[in-house]
């Protein structure tokens, strides 16, 4: 009888009830409470105490209500610019746009006039259809947000004026063109790039331009932000034969130095800073001494 006792005491195990919140020792197969009646699992509605309350069901959950994320094209205030965006919140977000806080291209290039595209039940959904926007608006010669340069109205952009006068400005612009310009009287004098990437070239500056010359080799591979312009001319020229295994079969004349110096390292360059003589003194360097 006492072994009966003792095993039933360690079968036990404690119990809350729902209903009074006694807690007590009770065999794991009894449903009630042995105080007050009231069923275990079952949740209780108001006061307790000296009712005899009816079990309510327990409630599901709300469903959540599932998230909307809207595409939309913002047209920029300057012509030919637009920017493609998704977000879960359109209102906002547009108000944002609108009062210079959402993202640096509506900033810089204002906004005037948005279009909502649509509204799709998942980000990834969204994110594709705001990519082919974008690349739809890209292939037609817009420029848009995340073209990272290389779109074509980039360069055509209306300066914004200056606060000096007509004049005077016009002075500014003839000056920076000149700055390009690679004096004749260093014609002749040898400049040199070598990086760690693999680039090790001989330049010699000619009245037409800044020629490199046969022999030089060229990174062996573009950087992933290189400007689409240097991987062009870069194709080019191996297409040409001019450029093979990343040598130079021959000498060729660049009208820039930068878009010499950009080839030869695979990547976006200053030739001005880059392409320096023996004595270690940039192209730049040199000009502004002569």
């Amino acid at each position: 009888m006492a072994a009966e006792e003792i095993k039933t005491e360690e079968s036990s195990v404690r119990k809350t009830c729902p209903r009074c919140h006694s807690r007590i020792r009770v065999k794991p197969s009894r449903t009630t409470c042995q105080n007050c009646g009231g069923v275990y699992g079952i949740s209780y509605q108001g006061k307790t105490e000296g009712k005899k309350l009816k079990p309510k069901e327990m409630k599901s959950p709300a469903p959540k209500k599932s998230k909307k994320f809207s595409v939309y094209v913002i047209e920029c205030s300057t012509k030919n610019h637009f920017y493609v965006g998704q977000t879960s919140s359109y209102e906002h977000r547009i108000k944002q746009h609108k009062d210079g806080k959402g993202m640096a291209f509506t900033k810089k290039y204002g906004v005037r006039k948005v279009e909502k595209i649509g509204s799709f039940s998942s980000r990834d959904e969204a994110m594709e259809k705001e990519k082919s926007l974008r690349r739809e608006l890209f292939e037609k010669g817009y420029c848009v947000n995340r073209c990272y340069g290389k779109c074509k109205q980039v360069n055509e952009i209306e300066p914004s004026k200056p606060s000096h006068g007509e004049a005077q400005r016009g002075e500014t612009e003839v000056n920076k063109q000149r700055a390009k310009e690679i004096p004749p009287n260093i014609s002749g004098e040898h400049f040199f790039i070598q990086t760690k990437r693999g680039a090790k070239a001989t330049a010699l500056i000619t009245n037409n331009g800044i020629q490199v010359l046969k022999e030089s080799s060229t990174a062996q591979n573009w950087v992933t932000s290189t400007p689409e312009a240097v991987m062009k001319k870069g194709d080019e020229l191996r297409k040409e034969g001019i450029i093979i295994n990343n040598l130079f079969t021959q000498d060729y004349i660049f009208k820039s130095p930068s878009m010499a110096a950009a080839v030869v390292q695979g990547r976006s360059a200053n030739g001005l800073r880059d392409w320096k003589n023996k004595d270690g003194k940039s192209l730049k360097e040199v000009m502004r001494v002569t």
